[in-house]
């Protein structure tokens, strides 16, 4: 019998519709021996010429969705995805209630499509810090989480900060790619989620987040502040219409 999917415990009204998901930049490193032809195993599984496909899962969208042609970049050493088929990405889920999607996750597969689709990783996407702090209140939903598991680990981030301290840069990733229970590389990126409305909340965002720095004196500000002001301003200007 097929497993019945759980609802939302919370409902907003925050004005939030037609939300969708998105996943930028892209970046996939796979730690076997490339280059090395003693290691025939490793040379088998993946070399630099093949194409490798993410396949990308979740439970609250129509159907799975592939993202093809990713290809190796010699100038950084990571595989890229197309930039055209990243911005036409659209992840829509069922459920359109912020707090609720960002208790879920994306399961990524990572297929070689010049090995017969031979599977080579997977990794998991978390969606905590998706959408701005003013509309999903991360710290109290981790409150929530606690008290039912001491021990739940989130999905681990580069900024290096906590993840209520600067919604910002939190929407970047940075996850291992495993196989067989074995770290075989990792995934980096930047999750974003847009719908009516989160423009609005991540504007508030902004706003909040210059005036706490400002309220906590100069010396808080100065590189920090520009390093923040020069993500925002390239995020403007990546998703404005």
């Amino acid at each position: 019998a097929p497993q019945q999917q759980p609802q939302p415990q919370h409902h907003h009204s925050s004005g939030v519709d037609n939300i969708t998901i998105q996943l930028l930049e892209l970046r996939a490193v796979f730690n076997f021996n490339l280059k090395s032809v003693k290691s025939e195993k490793d040379a088998k599984r993946l070399h630099l010429d093949d194409e490798i496909d993410a396949i990308l899962y979740y439970n609250y969208m129509a159907k799975a969705i592939c993202l093809k042609h990713g290809k190796y970049d010699y100038r950084h050493n990571v595989w890229r995805w197309p930039l055209e088929i990243l911005d036409a990405l659209r992840i829509r889920p069922f459920i359109a209630d912020p707090e609720f999607i960002a208790s879920t996750h994306i399961f990524v597969c990572f297929r070689n499509a010049a090995k017969k689709n031979a599977v080579i990783g997977y990794s998991t996407l978390s969606l905590f810090n998706a959408f701005p702090q003013s509309l999903v209140d991360t710290k109290r939903l981790r409150v929530e989480y606690d008290k039912l598991s001491k021990q739940m680990s989130l999905m681990p981030h580069t900024n290096g900060g906590d993840d209520g301290g600067d919604q910002v840069a939190s929407t970047q990733f940075n996850v291992p790619v495993l196989l067989y229970g074995n770290r075989v590389g990792h995934l980096k990126g930047f999750v974003h989620a847009d719908g009516s409305m989160l423009d609005e909340y991540r504007k508030k965002d902004t706003v909040d987040l210059l005036a706490s720095h400002q309220n906590g004196g100069a010396t808080a500000v100065s590189s920090s502040s520009s390093t923040k002001q020069n993500f925002i301003q390239r995020a403007s200007a990546r998703f404005k219409k």
